[in-house]
């Protein structure tokens, strides 16, 4: 004589099929080896074996309770854009004060226009001490300087963040 097995729930102790894989009774897992819990016992079979076609059960096997690990899947996106504290949204614009450096910047301008006044009046005093120097090599070597000068200023200008470039040019009145 052959001995048929059964499960029982680790959860609730319910005897069901060994095929059966979530309890007809509380819907919890049957499935896993010892260490999770599931047990297999042997019991005497029945003399007539029903058919497994017609096997019925006491209760519809039933899906359990959501109770897997599952951890919501970590989204990157990218952080807001914050405005610095103390930042004030400017009506001076870097694209326009290198501009204004690259084309007119031995005359200061660019300087005016950021509101540094002081850098302003040194390219304006130096382009009147210049001109005359003119028929003078060294007249030239000064519009060279005050040109490289203008010209990295204009670079830096571009490169930097708005808020970067309030900051450091505006605020702090910088001229690199």
């Amino acid at each position: 004589m052959t001995q048929a097995f059964y499960k029982i729930c680790p959860t609730c102790s319910t005897q069901t099929h060994p095929d059966v894989m979530f309890c007809t009774n509380c819907g919890g897992s049957m499935q896993g080896s010892p260490v999770h819990g599931a047990q297999t016992v042997a019991y005497p079979q029945n003399p007539v074996p029903t058919p497994v076609a017609y096997q019925q059960y006491d209760q519809p096997v039933q899906p359990p309770p959501y109770q897997a690990n599952y951890q919501q899947p970590m989204v990157s996106y990218q952080q807001p854009y914050q405005v610095p504290h103390g930042y004030v949204q400017s009506e001076k614009n870097k694209v326009v004060a290198a501009l204004l450096a690259f084309f007119l910047g031995p005359f200061g301008i660019h300087g005016f226009y950021l509101g540094n006044n002081q850098m302003g009046m040194i390219f304006l005093l130096s382009n009147l001490i210049f001109l005359p120097l003119t028929c003078v090599v060294i007249g030239f070597f000064g519009y060279a300087l005050t040109g490289l000068i203008c010209l990295v200023q204009t670079v830096l200008y571009l490169v930097a963040s708005d808020a970067e470039f309030y900051q450091k040019y505006v605020v702090q009145k910088s001229w690199f």
